[in-house]
């Protein structure tokens, strides 16, 4: 993965899992999902791993404020998770 500060792109280490769905409400609060349950946070300054690897196949991320609506597969079923920040 890749961040821009103050024009310039530098390479940064995430969790070696493949990529989903970005979305986020501004430069400085953005989500990424994918695969083995991964959830990422970036905050404008550096990126954290919000969840432990799992089963979960994640597809897709909407935000909204602080809600945040993930959707995507485990065990063969569709599951939509929905969580509130606070």
């Amino acid at each position: 993965a890749y961040v821009n500060k103050f024009g310039v792109w530098d390479e940064i280490d995430l969790y070696p899992v493949g990529t989903n769905s970005v979305r986020g409400n501004g430069q400085n609060d953005i989500f990424i999902v994918g695969d083995s349950g991964a959830i990422f946070h970036f905050n404008g300054v550096s990126w954290k791993m919000l969840s432990t690897p799992n089963n979960k196949g994640y597809s897709k991320v909407s935000v909204k404020g602080n809600i945040v609506v993930i959707c995507g597969n485990y065990l063969g079923q569709g599951i939509i998770e929905v969580g509130i920040r606070n």
